[in-house]
């Protein structure tokens, strides 16, 4: 049972429940259409995840969605802050 999740009208999330080894597994791959195209196609992203591993991180997920203490913009805010360059000091002559 595949499952495509549009995010826009070219970018969406195909899930797909796949059986490696006798193990249960997600596939999650990003997908594109374009405007003279409106097949899906897979994208370069995409990731496999063993069921419970997804389980644990849907419910973090929305435990931080739901937590009224956190602010996004707190978050992406220090990896805006890693990316700046760092300020040359300068030397005061005397």
């Amino acid at each position: 049972m595949t499952k495509l999740i549009k995010i826009s009208e070219h970018k969406a999330f195909k899930i797909q429940p796949v059986l490696i080894k006798g193990e249960k597994y997600f596939s999650i791959r990003q997908m594109y259409s374009t405007k003279n195209d409106s097949e899906w196609k897979h994208g370069k992203a995409g990731i496999i995840l063993a069921y419970e591993e997804l389980r644990k991180l849907f419910k973090r997920a929305k435990t931080m969605h739901e937590d009224s203490d956190t602010e996004y913009e707190d978050i992406f805010g220090d990896m805006e802050k890693s990316k700046e360059p760092k300020a040359k000091s300068k030397k005061v002559k005397k």
